[in-house]
């Protein structure tokens, strides 16, 4: 196998990352479309909110947010009803931009949405996320670009 072979199937990963509530509280439908508009964030296709950047003139999503309770979609006609314990941020590498630059908007954005939602970022492991999970993502994504 060539190294590109071997960088491309090495980059292939998804980067999970939460946002809930802090304490007992749900997100009101309500309170996530108005956050997620304040931040950038869009409404899509499949029914949960996008990232997205121009690359070359096209719009491109380079990470998604869903509704932490299964399927993980937000239907529109149901969103003034609906209750979520949580939102769930996801990163499919490789994409539209560089790993690391799409992680570190993921990053902003997720710590964007807790302060609008007064809630808490966890990690992967539904964990508090933490600076040193942060650089440790951040290492790796860029080790394995070079």
């Amino acid at each position: 196998q060539s190294s590109r072979q071997q960088k491309s199937t090495a980059t292939q990963q998804i980067i999970v990352m939460h946002v809930v509530p802090d304490g007992d509280k749900l997100f009101t439908g309500k309170q996530i479309v108005a956050a997620m508009k304040k931040i950038g964030l869009f409404y899509g296709k499949m029914k949960i909110f996008h990232r997205v950047v121009d690359v070359d003139g096209k719009k491109e999503p380079i990470f998604g947010v869903a509704n932490m309770v299964e399927p993980g979609v937000f239907e529109a006609a149901e969103l003034e009803k609906l209750r979520s314990p949580g939102l769930t941020f996801f990163l499919q590498l490789p994409g539209p931009i560089r790993g690391v630059d799409a992680f570190d908007r993921m990053v902003s954005d997720a710590n964007a949405l807790k302060k609008e939602l007064d809630g808490i970022v966890l990690n992967d492991q539904r964990e508090p996320m933490n600076q040193a999970w942060v650089d440790v993502l951040r290492v790796k994504l860029i080790s394995e670009a070079a």
